[in-house]
């Protein structure tokens, strides 16, 4: 049986009083979890959306069938998922992924826009709404791509917990008064 990172999260104990090491950690899991973005994606290409009391509410034409809208977003969590966020990439591969995802998708809408009815099929909407299809999932990948450039996601992650070692590490040390010089003079050995 296959858990992902937020099941894992769910099923940890709660602890009343966590330390800041283990708030931050769970504050990475959910920072650097793509899901809420793809889900929020997946009920725009679905013409879907979920009201106050979480019931799925149909408010448009879904912009493509469920082959369509499941391929689209199998090629972005390729890219846009939790690994790839804590990743190290430079800039040019930065620049060579981002071509690749640009060609691929296009090509992915382009080659299955009659089997994915995309449109619905209407000679009116299949461009337009293709293209914004593409441009949306193009937005996510770039701004994706952009985390773990030259390492920041990772680096802003060590810092932060870093500061969190010291502040635990200092919130512990024993403070010494002004007079305990003195008191020391006068143990007994």
């Amino acid at each position: 049986m296959e858990m992902n990172m937020n099941e894992i999260a769910d099923n940890m104990p709660e602890v009343p009083y966590s330390t800041p090491m283990k708030n931050q950690g769970s504050n990475m899991l959910s920072l650097t979890d793509p899901s809420k973005v793809l889900k929020n994606y997946f009920n725009h290409l679905t013409g879907i959306i979920e009201d106050g009391n979480g019931n799925i509410v149909q408010v448009s034409t879904p912009m493509m069938n469920k082959e369509g809208v499941y391929s689209v977003l199998s090629f972005i969590e390729s890219i846009v998922n939790q690994v790839n966020m804590l990743g190290n990439i430079t800039r040019d591969q930065r620049r060579q992924f981002g071509l690749y995802s640009a060609d691929a998708l296009a090509k992915l809408l382009m080659l299955n826009r009659v089997s994915f009815n995309i449109g619905n099929n209407d000679p009116t909407k299949v461009n337009s709404t293709r293209d914004l299809i593409y441009d949306e999932a193009m937005n996510m990948i770039h701004l994706m791509l952009t985390r773990p450039l030259d390492n920041n996601e990772k680096l802003f992650w060590g810092k932060t917990v870093q500061e969190l070692k010291y502040i635990a590490q200092g919130s512990t040390q024993k403070k010494e008064g002004i007079l305990s010089g003195l008191t020391n003079a006068f143990k007994k050995d």
